[in-house]
């Protein structure tokens, strides 16, 4: 049967149906009949009964009926007027005739609706035999002011249900046999401007599909069959596409419809504005009603006005009419293989034209037309399952069909449907359960994934690396599993995390939006759930318990990984090669001092690092860079002698008094020429009234080297055992360039950052370097000399010494000086005499703590010797805890910070004879006779000629003790260079060197570390031992080393910078 009819009706006077007729075959649409009706009745909807013979209509302030013959001959037959409402029928209110639906089944009436003002009621009419409007038997009010627009029965007709758009709910009722209705109830809409206007039945009877005007969406819902009240599924399609500005006030959905199987759903939707196109969309259904997927959301030619209809044809499912106001248009759309596309339209140019479409042929007698009749005749067991495998034969030969069909190039149209974004499938009854249970465990892994980059990628190498070494660290075995896990690759496990973080997060919102039905739920939840549960909450929980949460959960992400490794391991490897591998945070040795000194406060207090433990570390980390010319003792103030020295009785004595274990010795007739060191120890056995001189004994070596060696260096080579004493020169193996002695106890001090203060280094203020006299008792002090001792003092005054209370004089220079004599006391007697007092102050100490504690200790002493002691002194500072001492004895060593200009002879030619390996030699071995081992001098080494200058018959001379008289001072003032000074034992004073010659000026080189050479060289007829700093590879890049002895014209002496002031100045020796 190729040809149809399809019956329309107009919005606006004057009233008309018009008939149309397609034909299937040729796919043309025309005009065939413009029946008149009363101009003041025309219809705005129309549907017709049970058997195709009646026609009822809205029609503005009536219901009417038309009897219909053939399609083109349509008689009007009744009008009733709306009566539930006197006001609703007068010409000044604009109460309007909107909808109405015809029963199919017994009894058969008609179910009206009016919208607009006067509304919230409902009007059920009695047909007459023939099918006219008779009797308006009922009126049912539902909720004033409110207006209901589309309506549907259920497939046996018991139950109404009604879009109540102004109320923004769905009502409820119940036919009774009269074919009255009563009310059951209503649900609200999802959202509060959703606004329904139309629903629609599935056959099945288990879902109702509503349509939401304002909220431009289909919601399903479920038919409670308890209640028989729609329960809300929180499925809901988009009908407008995403991303169309003010779509909710720009655009209307209109009507939704099911095809005749009820496997088909079509909703459509107009613009408010004539410049926009209207949207079709089409959704499949699954067997129960619910839907399986939206297929497509396509556009319409035009806005649609105030209709854009859509009305599947009942005579096939492949056709379906859509009437569109704005321009008069009815069309024909075919539906293949789940695609949609126009075949042909037809214009009709009246004003009003466009109304919806009713179809007026019959089905075709075929067996699947058969198997499609309405679904009261559907209800035979054997004829649904005969149905269902009709449909599979027929979907299956037009599935082959496609595919040909798609095999064809085709230029589509822009009508043809396009698939939409959201064509996933939905979820039903206890599956809803499951989404819900999917969208946690989603939830859940993504903070995983989120959190574990965190805790891993945030740990460093070397900090992993030095806790997985600690095995009193409690964490040091998930230490070493996230380090075993990083070492992997850190890019691999990078890209692992983040890359299962995206899928987890990706996959979230297409699962929360089939639980939520889309729309802003779905958003604000995904958007809550993934923010609070997938990020601060893990993230916050892996910042702070990173090491335990990465060691525990190592061995999944290793798994992870693995799984991942297809994807991930490739993507790590460009990275590796891009960005390089990271190997943790490096610390220069002052990002290592910062460190340290943060550990005096932070942590917990019994694992805090003390002042002291600060002090230590610093100073070690400082050792290398620090040249042995910052620690060393100037010349100056060193206990010097001449090999020629007489070694009597008072000679003795005075070395005993000045209490040093090494003494440097000096060639005769030169003292800048130093040939070895004399070690006191080996004096022991040795009796005065023999008077020999200091060459008769074996001289200990005294190695010399450069000022710019590093202090580190110096240690490594007293650890050998060959030397506690280096001499500093500026020109190591001649005789002259002497600046200074290194003794193991100034690198000692140097390497733990603190002064030593033993029974031969008693200060009373270390900036102002004063200090004890007198070494030590020089034999055991007897009980009662103690018991007089303190009765002496108790007699005395007590006197608290503060660091402000005490203001003494200053010289001229601005600086303490030593005089030659105390209160006309010789020099010898200063050294063997000195007032009762006791005074011993040493530097501020830290607790365990690691807090400084100042103290102010009281020290005994009579006040009358103490003021005669200090006559000479300038301001003094004593220090705040003094340290107690049986010694009454106070002598002052002056501080050297002058500038040391060496007047330096012509240097002869040096010879550098190689050491022999075989030699195991220490400080005591002579150079010349290295059989001899006798250790550190305890066996004389007569016949050694180490250090000898072969003058034996030079004159013999006292020790040289480096002095200044009164009338002049030590030191550097005002600029003036002076020469070093020298006071023999009669009391003469000469220069060094009999002629002028220009200073030599010295600039401070690079402080070379690395190994140490030991060079024997001769110059001048004396052996000397130079060591020789071999520069390490990261401090010779440059700079180059220097011969020893030969240095270039641009060096500059650097004995002229000032040492610290924490420096004690020292009298040769260790």
């Amino acid at each position: 049967m190729p040809l149809h009819h399809l019956m329309i009706g107009t919005w606006t006077p004057p009233g008309a149906i018009f008939t149309v007729a397609f034909d299937d075959e040729k796919l043309t649409l025309e005009l065939v009949k413009r029946t008149e009706i009363p101009h003041d009745e025309p219809i705005s909807w129309m549907t017709f009964d049970h058997a195709k013979k009646n026609i009822y209509g809205a029609a503005m302030k009536k219901w009417s009926s038309f009897s219909v013959k053939s399609p083109t001959e349509i008689t009007h037959e009744a009008s009733h007027a709306m009566n539930h409402d006197p006001q609703a029928s007068l010409a000044t209110t604009n109460t309007r005739a909107i909808f109405l639906l015809a029963a199919k089944q017994p009894p058969y009436a008609v179910y009206c609706n009016p919208f607009y003002s006067h509304a919230g009621h409902g009007s059920v009419f009695s047909v007459s035999p023939s099918g006219a409007l008779a009797d308006n038997i009922q009126n049912f009010p539902y909720q004033p002011n409110t207006g209901i627009h589309g309506m549907v029965f259920d497939p046996t007709e018991t139950y109404l249900y009604s879009a109540d758009l102004k109320a923004n709910k769905l009502w409820a009722h119940k036919k009774a046999p009269s074919g009255e209705v009563e009310l059951v109830g209503g649900v609200d809409a999802p959202n509060a401007k959703d606004h329904p206007r139309w629903v629609a039945m599935h056959p099945s009877g288990q879902y109702l599909y509503a349509l939401m005007e304002a909220g431009n969406r289909l919601c399903e819902y479920v038919i409670d069959p308890a209640t028989h009240m729609p329960v809300y599924t929180h499925h809901s399609y988009p009908l407008i596409p995403p991303g169309i500005p003010n779509h909710n006030t720009m655009y209307r959905s209109d009507v939704c419809a099911l095809t005749k199987s009820g496997r088909y759903l079509f909703a459509t939707s107009r613009a408010n504005s004539f410049d926009l196109q209207g949207y079709i969309a089409a959704f499949r259904l699954r067997d129960c009603g619910s839907i399986e997927k939206q297929i497509c959301l396509s556009p319409t030619p035009t806005s649609g006005g105030h209709s854009n209809a859509v009305a599947p044809c009942d005579w096939s499912e492949e056709w379906l009419a859509i009437t569109d106001d704005q321009e008069g248009w009815i069309e024909i759309y075919r539906w293949k293989n789940e695609f949609l596309g126009r075949v042909a339209r037809c214009r009709i140019p009246e004003p009003g034209f466009g109304m919806n479409a009713i179809c007026h042929s019959k089905s075709t007698q075929s067996l699947v037309g058969s198997l499609l009749m309405p679904m009261h005749h559907r209800q035979n067991g054997h004829l649904l399952h005969a149905r269902t495998a009709v449909i599979g034969l027929a979907r299956a030969l037009f599935a082959g069909l496609a595919g040909l069909a798609a095999a064809a190039p085709t230029n589509p149209s822009p009508l043809e449907p396009r698939d939409h974004h959201d064509n996933v499938p939905e979820a039903e009854g206890s599956a809803l359960w499951v989404l819900y249970v999917i969208s946690m465990v989603l939830v859940l892994l993504g903070g995983a994934f989120a959190g574990l980059t965190i805790a891993l990628m945030g740990q460093d190498e070397i900090y992993l690396r030095v806790i997985s070494l600690d095995q009193e660290e409690p964490q040091h075995k998930n230490a070493s599993r996230v380090h075993h896990l990083l070492n992997r690759g850190k890019h691999w496990v990078l890209v692992t995390l983040l890359l299962s973080n995206v899928i987890v997060n990706e996959t979230l919102p297409v699962v929360l939006d089939r639980c939520f039905g889309g729309g802003i739920a779905a958003v604000v939840g995904s958007t809550v759930l993934i923010v609070i549960f997938g990020e601060i909450i893990p993230q916050s929980l892996c910042v702070r318990y990173g090491l335990q949460i990465g060691g525990y959960m190592s061995k999944p992400v290793l798994l992870l990984m693995y799984i991942m490794a297809p994807l991930a391991w490739p993507t790590a490897k460009l990275l590796d090669w891009l960005l390089g591998e990271d190997h943790g945070t490096i610390y220069k040795k002052s990002g290592l001092k910062t460190l340290v000194t943060l550990h005096k406060t932070l942590g917990e207090v019994d694992e805090r690092l003390n002042q002291d433990e600060v002090t230590i570390i610093s100073a070690v980390l400082d050792l290398k860079r620090k040249a042995v010319e910052e620690v060393m003792t100037p010349m100056d103030d060193v206990f010097v002698m001449s090999e020629d020295t007489v070694l009597d009785e008072k000679t003795i004595d005075q070395i005993l008094a000045a209490g040093y274990s090494r003494i440097p010795i000096h060639q005769s007739g030169n003292p800048t020429n130093f040939i070895g060191m004399l070690l006191v120890k080996i004096l022991i056995t040795y009796d005065p009234e023999d008077g020999k001189r200091v060459n008769d004994f074996a001289l200990a070596t005294l190695p010399e080297t450069r000022p710019e060696t590093s202090c580190l260096d110096i240690i490594n080579f007293f650890q050998e055992g060959k030397s506690h004493m280096v001499l500093i020169s500026e020109f190591p193996g001649e005789d002259h360039g002497a600046l200074g002695v290194v003794t193991l106890e100034d690198v000692i001090e140097e390497l733990i950052g603190e002064e030593i203060i033993d029974e031969s280094d008693v200060y009373v203020d270390v900036h102002k370097a004063i200090r004890r006299a007198h070494p030590g008792p020089h034999i055991r002090v007897q009980r009662k000399d103690l018991m007089i001792r303190d009765a002496a003092i108790r007699d005395g005054t007590l006197v608290d010494l503060a660091e402000e209370g005490w203001e003494g004089k200053d010289d001229q220079s601005g600086q303490h000086r030593r005089s030659s004599s105390i209160n006309g006391r010789s020099e010898h007697s200063v050294l063997s005499q000195s007032p009762m007092t006791t005074l011993l102050l040493r530097r501020t100490s830290a607790d365990q703590n690691g807090k400084m504690v100042h103290t102010t200790v009281p020290v005994k002493t009579n006040l009358e010797d103490m003021r005669d002691h200090f006559k000479n002194l300038g301001p003094s500072n004593p220090a705040s805890n003094p340290k107690s001492t049986r010694v009454s004895a106070v002598k002052i060593k002056p501080g050297s910070t002058t500038t040391i200009q060496t007047v330096h002879p012509v240097s002869e030619s040096i010879e550098i004879i190689p050491e022999d390996p075989h030699i195991d030699a220490d400080e005591a071995t002579s150079l010349l006779r290295p059989q001899l081992t006798a250790k550190d001098g305890v066996q004389a080494l007569h016949h050694s000629q180490y250090g000898s200058s072969n003058l034996p018959n030079a004159d013999l001379q006292k020790p040289t003790i480096s002095t200044a008289d009164d009338g002049q001072p030590l030191g550097k003032e005002n600029n003036i260079p002076r020469t070093r000074q020298s006071t023999s034992s009669e009391g003469t004073t000469s220069l060094t060197d009999g002629g002028e010659t220009e200073p030599v000026v010295r600039r401070r080189g690079h402080v070379r570390s690395g190994s140490i050479t030991e060079n024997i060289v001769e110059a001048g007829g004396v052996r000397k031992v130079v060591l020789e700093a071999n520069s390490s590879s990261e401090s010779e890049e440059n700079h180059e080393s220097r011969t020893p002895g030969t240095p270039s014209d641009g060096d500059k002496s650097s004995t002229g910078k000032k040492k610290k002031n924490r420096r004690k100045p020292r009298k040769g020796g260790s």
